[in-house]
């Protein structure tokens, strides 16, 4: 077995983000078994609660420190508290991040920052000094040179995480190979120099499966293609649904007002299930659209992250691949826009009575939660975007 290259990632953040913290340590374990099977590289996500052992110290936190202080990556988290204070810092997370910035500054090599910051409506029963103090805070790490970029759901973190850390560790690897560092002892004590991974003469570059992946990522977009169609016509559907509506209200002239209600009353009845059930279809295709969306750009990531390990990168196939993906993200922001004014014609119709307002809210949450899925996925594939770029213009690769 070839010696692994072993890089600890330190999750860093206060409690409140807590949904944050197991979504990053999975796409961490996700990544590291893609490569630690084709590139002999661990990912190990250093968290206080896998790796922390009981003991006393000055306080907590310095408990905390003998065991995570051993890291190579900092990724941090924050939202809307800062969190507890230590004895050296205004919390446990400042503090690690602090340690972490200290080593960066000694050594450029021996640490890596990435922050993310949480934009979401705050909750209900907030902290306003803790929500001062991660103000406060941000304008720190804009005076410390750190890059922080934004994240409205866990979704959007998940994808910014996925296409964001395979550049840092890539970077992390060629540093350490530069250097001369070594590879961790692997189990069966044979160890071989870093810079083995970038060029095996033993390994079968179709076993690797970047292919497979690329063909995968293909067939997604093509399921994607379809779902977005079924998401029209229920655009469409409702359109006819209205019409139909109209249309009675037309032809209630010389009926008593008692029977005009009945009347009306069936038809916005009529609407607001229809609603009901456009909101059902609407939901399963959604998630069918993310879920195919978002399983394409990771298969594609992962598959140009073989490629780069395996110097088999084609300059020509990148160019045709950014060209690709701008025309993925003019689409998206088509649907965007196409999704947002369906959203105001909707709430434009729920006006008018409240009797389509049972079925109708329904129909808009489900709108919305589809919009903040293809902005999330705009993003996403904006970082892909820029990810292909710097491997065209020679930073990576």
């Amino acid at each position: 077995m070839k010696a692994v290259n072993k890089i600890r990632i330190l999750i860093a953040s206060p409690g409140d983000v807590v949904d944050e913290r197991i979504a990053v340590k999975r796409v961490i374990d996700e990544l590291s078994t893609v490569l630690i099977n084709d590139v002999a590289v661990e990912l190990d996500a250093v968290m206080y609660e896998t790796h922390a052992v009981s003991g006393v110290g000055s306080d907590v936190q310095e408990v905390i420190n003998r065991y995570v202080d051993d890291h190579d990556i900092f990724l941090g988290i924050m939202w809307a508290r800062l969190g507890s204070p230590s004895q050296r810092a205004e919390s446990g997370t400042v503090e690690e991040y602090e340690r972490s910035l200290a080593r960066y500054r000694n050594d450029q090599n021996a640490m890596k920052i990435m922050f993310f910051l949480k934009e979401a409506a705050l909750p209900y029963d907030i902290d306003l000094e803790q929500v001062a103090k991660v103000r406060a805070f941000k304008e720190k790490l804009g005076r410390d040179g750190v890059y922080a970029p934004s994240f409205h759901t866990v979704e959007e973190l998940v994808l910014m995480i996925r296409n964001q850390l395979t550049a840092v560790v890539k970077q992390v690897i060629e540093e350490r190979a530069a250097s001369g560092g070594d590879a961790e002892e692997s189990r069966d004590n044979h160890t071989t120099d870093t810079r083995s991974m970038f060029k095996s003469e033993t390994v079968d570059l179709d076993d690797l499966g970047y292919i497979d992946l690329q063909v995968r990522a293909g067939g997604a977009i093509a399921k994607v293609t379809e779902i977005s169609s079924e998401i029209t016509h229920i655009q469409e559907e409702f359109g006819v649904s209205v019409d139909d509506a109209k249309s009675v209200f037309n032809r209630l002239s010389g009926l008593s007002t008692s029977a005009k209600k009945a009347v009306l009353d069936r038809a916005y009845d009529k609407l607001s299930q229809r609603m009901i059930e456009f909101t059902g279809e609407l939901t399963k295709n959604a998630e069918l659209h993310w879920k195919y969306s978002s399983d394409a750009i990771a298969d594609w990531s992962r598959a140009l992250l073989l490629k780069i390990y395996h110097n088999v990168v084609d300059r020509k196939e990148i160019e045709h691949e950014i060209s690709s993906v701008t025309t993925t993200l003019q689409s998206l922001s088509a649907l965007e826009q196409n999704i947002d004014e369906f959203i105001s014609t909707l709430q434009a119709v729920l006006a008018g009575t409240a009797r389509l307002r049972p079925g109708g809210r329904q129909f808009v949450d489900a709108n919305a939660r589809f919009l903040t899925q293809i902005r999330a996925l705009i993003v996403a594939y904006q970082g892909y975007h820029d990810l292909l770029k710097r491997v065209r213009d020679g930073e990576l690769g």
